[in-house]
């Protein structure tokens, strides 16, 4: 089992890594990342049915996380530091339920942070690396 991010996680750490400043300052790029994730999901899922529905752990959530995590950092003004930091508050909101699952959609996100190297590929050269990311992931 990976690290768990969320290991002595407090209230004070989690509103840190939310970077409040960086959201504001970025508006538009925040608005248009919220509606990233469902946005990527509709069309892998067009593109790709045989992943089969969006389930935790499964093959298009994975794929999805990765996406996510790349998308943000791909943004002005988001270094992979602070992508990581958000990355770690956004996934927490499931972790009482699900400590595993966001555990995983965590370091997902990250693997997509990490992949992004400077210049944003188009998005299906991004869903391309999500969808083999997830893949390798899974062992398939």
């Amino acid at each position: 089992m990976a690290d768990n991010p969320f290991e002595n996680y407090g209230l004070l750490q989690r509103i840190s890594d939310h970077n409040i400043p960086t959201v504001l300052a970025n508006p538009i790029d925040a608005m248009q990342h919220i509606s990233f994730p469902e946005a990527v999901a509709q069309r892998i899922m067009r593109e790709n049915p045989e992943l089969g529905p969006r389930v935790d752990r499964g093959l298009l959530d994975m794929a999805i996380n990765f996406a996510g995590g790349y998308d943000w950092a791909a943004r002005e003004g988001i270094s992979p530091q602070v992508a990581k930091e958000m990355a770690r508050a956004y996934q927490y909101k499931g972790y009482a339920d699900r400590p595993e699952d966001s555990i995983q959609d965590y370091y997902e996100n990250v693997a997509g942070i990490e992949a992004f190297t400077g210049e944003r590929v188009p998005a299906g050269k991004l869903i391309d690396m999500a969808i083999e990311y997830a893949r390798n992931k899974a062992g398939e």
